[in-house]
């Protein structure tokens, strides 16, 4: 965060401000000297200044005491502020000394006390020391940032990447820091030649300056920390998933949406849609565009060409006027992933309006501490509550003088979970006002066509414009086959094969697509007119029955696997990686697969490229097995789940797997279909089981680095995946599932080992540990800890007959208290802890007087480990 990498800065900052109050302090004590009648103009504010220096010497103390992790520079800086400190202490005993007795009211008798103050030796070594500081903090300020290696720097510089995430804003401002950071850099630049120069400079005309830059710096931090918390704690992990994974339009689809009723073209009789007018006109009654069509007709697609295009943008800039333009999009998502937080949030009313909050935040972060007082003052924050949210968006609407206009996008009404009506009910509000404008898009379910009747201008259907689309499309696509072109050449009847497929789609583009891959196997193998119009015609027109003739036509050979594949699709809780389904094919050889498998050597990649950024690398190994699967999924699921590119890691981008559509998702799940692949995938055929085994050999083969924040952020999120899919599976194949649950614990403590430290804890029986940085935000050393955290109540039961000293070592936390209160940030719902909790306190054993002490030894030493780290154990 920010501020650790900026707690050395804010410290100097407050030693520059602490000096420039001594030195203000001392010139008035001399100015007082020199006069002849003691009169001066600092004189009143004596008292003021010297309560000042008081205060910033608490704060200084504060700040020494700090727990930082300290580097040479700072340790430097740590001493000069004792040092400073020290001055100020003798400082105010001098000062005490000169204070007049109540009632004392003779200006001599204070001018007298001055003079004698100021002839004393020891004052005028303070006002020597005072100076020194000064030179020596410019220059161990410089010493901070001066080094490519600073942490500052670095920490800023690692800042300014995250923020690519979220928008160019955050960009600008984490810029401008280390633009500030850097001209006190050039300051040094300036006087290299002669450092002494340099020093006297510093020290004098250029100290103000250098404090200024540091307190701006400090400040600056300081409120970026708090923006900073509070857009985390809106985002969630998925909330750009449906977004990325939409494809673009294609090059010549969806201009029609533009084209303004005025204007005429001969070319096209399509009615014009009126979405022009809507973006740049006055809102009046006019708050909602609703685009509609069927299932498959490109509805999102369209959506994301509207919200990325130039052309809305600009027209809704003369909607806005002089007034600042925000705009924020969300997508529904049922994306089939019942069971994980994020996919929960991408289907309700939370989610939406986290999702519009935070980029409409992002953008413009100055309203953060407008719409949020209360949580602007927090450092810790609670839990979103939807009607917190409304209100930020009642108060964004019209408690901020108007000075802002909103435009949101929202896509997939009908992917909402839960009652439409209520649904509706908050779209409502968030455009009861007049400075907003909302577009919305859903399939024509009665509850929106009633809904939105009214809108007779400002509305569409997609299936009934994108005619001209799906021909340019079809057009394209078999264009640019070689083969194609050749044989219409030679035959023009393959011009109105173009036409029948139009014909046939009425407006879905997920069937033209899937159509035209079809029509191109056939082409490759050299079909005739009259063959390929047979298998166009041979194709259902209803999705559907479409999905169920594409799994009729996978070879016999691949059946097998065609249903484990699909049914691992549909039984994973989150988008799956492609590496993980090539590990489940040779488990499906070894069951013992990736237990026996030897794990990568932390290391083996390079971290940084020669600009310090994070380089994306995998293990070749990886990258092949990855080649292999694609060719796999393409043989035995016919196009039916595809494999997306978007990993959400930046360092192992793996790539992940996901159904072609929705309608695909629902498909494979419904009843009959989902016991069909049961039935082809045989009893012994485990899916849970499968793909907990499965991330057991991902994690092994990927060379995580325990210094990494990113890596270890991942590791545990994979850790977090593989205990989530053993608690499903333990009852199952528990004697599997527990030996990749010691196999990942030995592959953590090889690879990760705890630092070596004589502790108290060596008292009680010895407990390897695993690098205490790795799952630090889980606040545990083992993944037995984790396994309590988790519920997997089989496995605790088993190890805790096997070695019962497990209920007396002392752990990161009790045993019970990580039953009851996991710190593990999991993507899936909170465990029931009852069941864990009831098994640790039938297993627990009699407390003896003689066990009494130790126990109290732990509590006391759980404490301690709570506030001194994890090394401590």
């Amino acid at each position: 965060m920010v501020v650790e990498a900026l707690a050395a800065v804010g410290l100097a900052g407050n030693i520059a401000q602490f000096l420039d109050v001594l030195t203000r302090l001392i010139r008035g004590t001399h100015e007082i000297y020199t006069s002849a009648d003691g009169s001066t103009r600092e004189n009143s504010q004596l008292d003021e200044i010297s309560d000042y220096v008081l205060t910033l010497s608490s704060r200084l103390e504060s700040d020494i005491e700090s727990k930082l992790k300290r580097s040479r520079a700072e340790q430097e800086l740590i001493v000069l502020a004792r040092r400073s400190k020290d001055e100020a202490d003798k400082l105010r005993l001098k000062l005490s000394k000169v204070k007049l007795s109540p009632g004392e009211s003779k200006m001599g008798s204070l001018v007298q006390s001055f003079k004698c103050v100021w002839k004393s030796t020891e004052f005028k070594a303070m006002a020597k020391e005072v100076d020194t500081c000064r030179k020596l903090l410019a220059n161990q300020i410089l010493d901070l940032i001066r080094e490519d290696t600073s942490t500052i720097l670095k920490a800023l510089r690692n800042l300014k990447d995250e923020a690519k995430e979220t928008d160019r804003v955050r960009q600008t401002q984490f810029q401008a820091l280390a633009d500030d950071l850097h001209s006190i850099h050039s300051i040094k630049l300036r006087g290299d030649s002669k450092p002494d120069e340099l020093e006297s400079k510093v020290a004098s005309s250029d100290f103000a300056i250098l404090k200024d830059v540091l307190e701006g710096v400090v400040e600056t931090a300081a409120r970026m920390r708090k923006e900073q918390l509070i857009l985390a704690h809106l985002t969630f992990e998925q909330i750009k998933a449906r977004y990325s994974r939409l494809p673009e339009a294609h090059a010549r689809s969806f201009s029609w949406i533009f084209r303004e009723r005025t204007e005429t073209d001969e070319y096209s009789p399509k009615p014009k849609t009126g979405f022009t007018e809507w973006l740049k006109g006055p809102n009046l009654n006019d708050h909602f565009y609703w685009i509609s069509g069927k299932a498959g007709s490109g509805k999102s697609t369209l959506m994301k060409y509207i919200c990325e295009h130039p052309d809305t943008a600009e027209h809704l800039l003369l909607w806005a006027g002089h007034y600042q333009l925000l705009t924020a999009s969300f997508f529904f998502w049922d994306s089939g992933r019942e069971a994980e937080v994020g996919s929960l949030l991408q289907q309700s009313q939370e989610g939406l309006l986290r999702t519009l909050l935070f980029e409409i935040l992002s953008k413009c972060p100055k309203l953060i501490s407008k719409t949020l007082p209360l949580r602007w003052e927090r450092e810790h924050q609670l839990p979103w509550t939807v009607l917190e949210l409304l209100q930020v968006f009642r108060t964004l609407g019209n408690n901020l003088d108007s000075s802002c206009r909103f435009c949101f996008f929202i896509d997939g009404l009908d992917e909402y979970k839960g009652e439409p009506s209520d649904l509706l009910d908050v779209v409502s509000r968030l455009a009861n006002c007049e400075n907003v404008k909302v577009c919305i898009s859903s399939r024509p379910w009665p509850v929106f066509k009633a809904a939105f009747e009214s809108l007779a201008h400002r509305r569409l259907f997609v299936h009934d414009l994108t005619s001209d689309d799906i021909a340019a499309y079809v057009h394209d696509r078999l264009e640019s086959n070689s083969l194609f072109v050749r044989a219409k050449c030679e035959d023009s009847r393959y011009q109105a094969l173009v036409d029948e497929i139009v014909e046939r789609a009425q407006g879905v583009f997920l069937w033209v697509s899937l159509v035209v891959r079809s029509l191109l196997n056939g082409i490759t193998n050299a079909d005739t007119i009259p063959i390929l119009q047979r298998r166009l015609r041979a194709l259902p027109t209803r999705l559907q029955s479409f999905f169920q003739h594409m799994l009729d036509s996978i070879d016999d050979v691949y059946q097998v696997q065609m249903a484990q594949t699909f049914q691992v699709a549909t039984g994973g809780q989150t988008q799956l990686p492609l590496f993980l389904y090539y590990m489940i094919d040779e488990l499906d050889e070894d069951p013992r697969y990736t237990i026996n498998l030897p794990a990568q050597t932390p290391g083996i990649l390079p971290k940084r490229g020669h600009n310090g950024s994070d380089l994306t690398s995998l293990p070749e190994e990886i990258i092949l097995a990855e080649q292999k699967m694609a060719t796999r999924l393409e043989a035995r699921c016919k196009g039916l789940l595809e494999v997306s590119t978007h990993s959400g890691h930046n360092r192992f981008p793996l790539k992940k797997v996901d159904f072609l559509h929705r309608t695909v998702k629902d498909f494979l799940k419904s009843k009959k279909i989902s016991e069909e692949l049961q039935e082809k995938s045989g009893d012994h055929f485990q899916p849970d089981s499968a793909i907990c085994r499965a991330f057991l050999g991902v994690i092994k083969q990927l060379p995580f680095e325990a210094d990494e924040h990113q890596d270890r952020g991942y590791l545990l999120s994979l850790i977090d995946d593989f205990l989530y899919y053993a608690r499903r599976s333990e009852e199952n194949t528990a004697d599997l599932i527990h030996e990749a649950i010691r196999e990942l614990e030995r592959n953590l403590i090889s690879r990760y080992p705890a630092r070596d430290r004589t502790h108290w804890a060596s008292k009680r029986p010895h407990v390897e540990r695993i690098h205490g940085v790795l799952l630090q935000s889980a606040k545990a050393n083992s993944v037995f800890e984790l396994c309590v955290q988790y519920g997997l109540i089989a496995y605790v039961k088993r190890r805790i007959a096997e070695d019962p000293s497990l209920l007396t070592r002392v752990w990161r936390k009790p045993l019970l208290s990580h039953a009851d209160h996991p710190s593990i940030t999991t993507k899936y719902p909170t465990v029931d802890s009852k069941r864990m909790v009831q098994l640790l306190v039938q297993c627990q054993p009699e407390v003896t007087d003689a066990d009494s002490h130790i126990q109290a030894d732990a509590i006391d030493a759980t404490v301690t480990s709570e506030t001194d780290g994890f090394h401590c154990l």
